[in-house]
């Protein structure tokens, strides 16, 4: 299966992905075209790698991946093409890469053209040379040396673990970068916790499996799909009524 999908912040309102799929279209037909988002935050890679991250395991070998977010960060514009998982990322060196994962298979920086739209004129193009078969290794020169960033890890005490809250998502339910894992290894057995919020009034006594485990308009916590400790509301917007924001602390105490 051919497929390539969209990721950028750059909203519905203009011609943006349809000037990009248009071009796709034209230049390797036949070609699936998924729309993943286009309502990233703008310029916010952290959001933008938490999509991603999450989205590969999902997709078929071979898929390609053009992400447009935050694309003129740096002073020398420099774009990647990055093979991991069996699948081809496009994206500015921006530091994405290194917040989606720390392992790959091959990276090559793209020829550069000076282009008010990067993604039509660079990326979209080797998107389609991709699709159409090409060698990933006539696209570019291979590199190594790329942007990094680092996420916020969760931090573990002798009776808590802390976290912070990394996504905010458009139902305004709170992910925060505690895996379940991570949860399991710091309770060391222990059954009974709080999660603290920002006000006490909000704080958690139980993690649960999904929003219908408490009534409408109640908050809730469970580990989502992905893998990730979710603070929601049932039929409500959590961010919005419990006062949380992206970089919150959070924080669970364990008791024995």
């Amino acid at each position: 299966m051919s497929l390539i999908t969209l990721t950028s912040d750059w909203g519905l309102r203009d011609y943006y992905s349809a000037a990009v799929k248009g071009y796709i279209i034209t230049h390797a037909p036949g070609v699936n075209i998924i729309d993943v988002s286009h309502q990233i935050t703008p310029f916010d890679i952290v959001h933008t790698s938490y999509i991603v991250k999450n989205l590969l395991p999902l997709f078929p070998q071979g898929s390609v991946h053009i992400v447009d977010v935050d694309a003129h960060s740096l002073a020398n514009d420099r774009f990647l093409l990055v093979t991991t998982m069996g699948q081809h990322i496009l994206c500015s060196d921006n530091g994405l890469f290194s917040l989606v994962s720390d392992s790959y298979e091959k990276m090559y920086e793209l020829p550069y053209l000076k282009s008010s739209f990067t993604t039509l004129d660079i990326l979209a193009p080797a998107a389609c040379k991709i699709i159409q078969g090409a060698d990933t290794a006539t696209l570019g020169k291979e590199t190594k040396n790329i942007v990094q960033k680092m996420l916020l890890n969760p931090i573990s005490e002798h009776n808590a673990i802390r976290g912070n809250i990394i996504y905010i998502d458009s139902y305004k339910n709170a992910i925060i970068n505690i895996r379940k894992e991570e949860f399991t290894k710091a309770a060391a057995g222990r059954t009974k916790y709080v999660i603290y919020l920002r006000r006490a009034e909000y704080n958690i006594h139980e993690i649960g499996y999904n929003y219908d485990n408490v009534p409408p308009g109640e908050k809730v916590a469970f580990f989502n799909a992905a893998g990730y400790l979710e603070i929601g509301i049932n039929q409500g917007k959590a961010a919005e009524l419990l006062g949380l924001k992206t970089n919150d602390m959070v924080r669970i105490e364990f008791f024995s």
